[in-house]
């Protein structure tokens, strides 16, 4: 009998000691989820442009997917802030850069449409766009940040990389202006012109830029010729007919330049011929020893 008493003290508190532990584990596991809980992530699932693309001087606008990837947590007081670093999009005249969002539960999406403009200075094949993403979890402030790219697209096959235009001309000489161009497409291009609007000589208003070929690059050097002194503004259009035979003319910008009148005389300096130079330098040496010996001379009877 004294055996089984033992036997069952000892059973006791075996099971006590097993209610303890699992006790113990059970509040390390809820305590282990409550810290996971902390690590709620509110992301950018998803983004697309509704037009397709954006195009320089254009709205459009951005849809973006948020998702919280946490399970067990909610983010409240979600705001979403929009940016570009490169300064070429900006929010649409009348909208804040800043989306209050709410509260997104547990592993939730939703979706918010930001309307955009492009800067009309855009030239390029994407524009960096920049979501920042603030919200409270578990009384905990939270911020993520996602960096996303907005595709362009262009009917221009032929790319211009650069124009320059000299500030200083002479009335009815040469000027220089120098292009430098690509073309992107896939078929060669015959009939690309500059047009340059101003008051210019009607042989250099428009200038051929001969056949560009597919996928090649290219810098030429141009001339304009002047018909008026003074400060004068002039356009530059480039203008071809695409593959499809539409019409296409691109904008390169307006220049100021100056303008003289021409030069009524010029200095021609000649270069120095080296024999002549050794043989004065020569009688220059010459002259100085005799004048010393003049001098020398004439210290002596004295």
């Amino acid at each position: 009998m004294k055996a089984l008493k033992n036997i069952k003290s000892v059973a006791v508190s075996l099971l006590v000691i097993i209610l303890m532990l699992a006790t113990n584990l059970t509040a390390y596991a809820i305590e282990n989820e409550s810290e996971l809980s902390f690590n709620s992530v509110v992301e950018v699932e998803s983004y697309s442009i509704e037009e397709g693309f954006i195009e320089a001087g254009k709205e459009a606008t951005v849809k973006l997917t948020l998702r919280n990837a946490n399970r067990n947590s909610a983010a409240n007081n979600v705001v979403v802030a929009v940016s570009s670093d490169s300064g070429m999009v900006f929010p649409k005249y009348g909208n804040d850069n800043q989306f209050f969002v709410g509260t997104m539960t547990a592993n939730s999406t939703t979706t918010i449409t930001v309307p955009i403009v492009v800067n009309s200075e855009f030239v390029g094949d994407y524009v960096d766009f920049k979501c920042d993403i603030f919200y409270v979890s578990n009384g905990k402030q939270i911020t993520n940040s996602s960096t996303m790219i907005l595709p362009a697209q262009t009917d221009e096959v032929i790319e211009v990389s650069s124009l320059e235009v000299s500030a200083h001309a002479v009335i009815n000489n040469k000027s220089l202006l120098s292009i430098s161009y690509t073309n992107k497409g896939t078929d060669n291009i015959n009939d690309a012109v500059i047009v340059v609007d101003g008051n210019v000589s009607e042989s250099t208003h428009e200038i051929d830029l001969g056949s560009i070929v597919a996928g090649k690059a290219y810098n030429k050097d141009c001339n304009i010729i002047y018909t008026e002194t003074g400060e004068q503004t002039i356009s530059v259009m480039l203008k071809y007919t695409d593959v499809d035979g539409e019409q296409v003319q691109s904008d390169l910008g307006t220049f100021r330049v100056t303008v003289g009148n021409e030069n009524t005389s010029t200095i021609i300096e000649k270069a120095k011929n080296p024999y002549l130079v050794w043989i004065g330098r020569g009688i220059s040496a010459i002259a100085l020893m005799a004048a010393a010996i003049v001098a020398f001379m004439y210290v002596r009877k004295r």
